[in-house]
C-alpha cells in the first residue's frame, strides 16, 4: 500500500475541496478502504484562511454595491418618490457564522470519507525553521521566510511515514512541483531529512494531480472500449450537467467550467474582462481515451475535446480561440449516466485576437459606461 498525501493546490486548482468531483473522487475511493488518503491540517487551515478570504471579499463588494445602490436611487427623490431600505439582502451575519465553523465541520466530513487529517509534528519548533532559513537549506534557498508552509508540509510528510504502520511508501501530489523538487529531483537536503529518520530517500515521490492519474489509468480492453464509445460518448454528450445550480448542455458546461483557464496574453488597456461563447466542442482521439475500473458498475474515464471559442470585449466580439481540453468523468455502466463531470488540462492550439478591435470594443464600452453614468 502506498500513502497518498494532498496539497492546498490540488484543493484549490480543482475547486474540490470534498472530493466529489472525477479526480478527486477516484482518488478518495481507491484509497477508501484502506485509508491511506492524507491532508496536512496546515492544508485544512489554508483553504480555511482562503474561505475567510472570500467572506471578507463579499463583504467589501456588498458594502461597494449598497453605496453605488444608495447614490443612484438619490435621483428618485427629484420627483419625490422615497425608497426605504435599499439593499442587497444578504445575511453577511450567516456567511460569517458558517465561515467561522467551517474548519470543524470541514474535518469532519473529510474523516467520514477515511481521510485522515495529519497535524503539524510537535517536534518541529520555531527555533528549528530559524535555523534552516539561516542555514539556506531547501525550501530557503534565498535566506527569506518564503517556503515556511512548505517546510511544515515537509516535516508532515516525514511524520507521515515515521509513524506508518502498513506502508513505507508515500506519493506527495502537488501542483507546485518547484516548491518541493530541485530540477526535478528531491533536494539534498530533503534527503538528508529523511535518512536522519532512517527512511529511504526513494519511497517519497512528489508528482503532479494528472501525472499521479496518468499512472493509474490505461487504455481499456477492446470490450470495454466498445461500451465507451457505443453508451458512454452519446450520454456524455446529450446529458444535462447541474454543477453549477443549473442545467447546461455538455458545450455549455465545457464553456463555464474552463473560462478561468482561458488566458489570453493580450490585457484590455481600460481593465475590462473578456467573455467568451462556445462555437462547438466535439471529441477527439478516441484511441486515447483512458480510464480505471473503480468499481463493477462504475468507471472514471478520460478524454479529450477540442472547444472553440468567440471572445468578447463587452459585448463586441475581438477574436476566436481554440483549445484542447481535458475531460474526466464517472460513468455508471449499469444506468449509463454520467454521475461526475469535470474539464481541465487547457491547451491553447490557436488564438487569433485582433489588437485593434480589442482597442475599439474598450473605447466604445467606456463611452457607453460615461454617457450612462452623465444620464444618472
Amino acid at each position: 500500500m502506498t500513502i497518498i498525501v494532498i496539497d492546498t493546490c490540488i484543493l484549490e486548482d480543482t475547486k474540490d475541496y470534498f472530493f466529489q468531483k472525477p479526480k478527486l473522487k477516484l482518488i478518495r475511493d481507491i484509497n477508501f478502504n484502506t485509508r491511506t488518503l492524507y491532508i496536512p491540517e496546515i492544508v485544512v487551515d489554508e483553504v480555511c484562511s482562503h474561505l475567510r478570504d472570500t467572506c471578507k471579499n463579499l463583504n467589501e463588494t456588498i458594502d461597494s454595491c449598497n453605496q453605488k445602490l444608495k447614490d443612484k436611487i438619490k435621483n428618485f427623490s427629484n420627483y419625490e418618490i422615497k425608497i426605504n431600505n435599499l439593499s442587497i439582502g444578504i445575511d453577511t451575519n450567516f456567511i460569517a457564522y458558517e465561515c467561522s465553523n467551517f474548519k470543524v465541520k470541514y474535518m469532519e466530513k473529510l474523516k467520514s470519507n477515511n481521510i485522515n487529517i495529519q497535524p503539524i509534528p510537535k517536534t518541529l519548533n520555531i527555533q528549528d525553521v530559524f535555523n534552516r532559513i539561516y542555514e539556506r537549506k531547501f525550501p530557503f534557498k534565498k535566506g527569506t521566510d518564503k517556503g515556511i508552509k512548505d517546510y511544515a508540509i515537509w516535516n508532515t510528510l516525514i511524520d507521515i511515514l515515521k509513524n506508518a504502520q502498513y506502508s513505507n511508501n508515500l506519493i506527495f501530489i502537488t501542483n507546485n512541483i518547484k516548491d518541493f523538487m530541485d530540477m526535478n529531483n528531491l533536494p539534498n537536503d530533503y534527503k538528508d531529512d529523511l535518512e536522519r529518520e532512517s527512511i529511504n530517500p526513494t519511497n517519497i515521490r512528489i508528482l503532479t494531480l494528472q501525472d499521479y492519474l496518468n499512472e493509474k489509468t490505461q487504455i481499456p480492453p477492446d470490450a470495454l472500449f466498445k461500451t465507451i464509445e457505443n453508451n458512454f460518448i452519446p450520454q456524455l454528450l446529450k446529458q444535462k450537467y447541474s454543477n453549477y445550480g443549473y442545467p447546461l448542455n455538455f458545450e455549455e458546461f465545457v464553456l463555464e467550467d474552463i473560462k478561468s483557464g482561458l488566458i489570453i496574453e493580450q490585457t484590455p488597456i481600460f481593465g475590462y474582462n473578456y467573455d467568451y461563447d462556445i462555437i462547438e466542442a466535439y471529441i477527439i482521439e478516441t484511441d486515447s481515451i483512458k480510464c480505471l475500473d473503480i468499481d463493477d458498475n462504475d468507471l472514471y474515464i478520460e478524454l479529450n475535446v477540442i472547444g472553440k471559442f468567440n471572445v468578447y470585449v463587452d459585448d463586441f466580439c475581438v477574436g476566436y480561440i481554440e483549445a484542447k481540453i481535458l475531460i474526466s468523468s464517472c460513468y455508471d455502466i449499469e444506468n449509463n449516466y454520467v454521475t461526475g463531470i469535470e474539464a481541465t488540462e487547457i491547451e491553447i492550439l490557436q488564438e487569433t485576437i485582433d489588437n485593434d478591435a480589442v482597442y475599439e470594443a474598450e473605447c466604445e464600452a467606456h463611452a457607453n459606461y460615461v454617457s450612462m453614468n452623465e444620464r444618472s
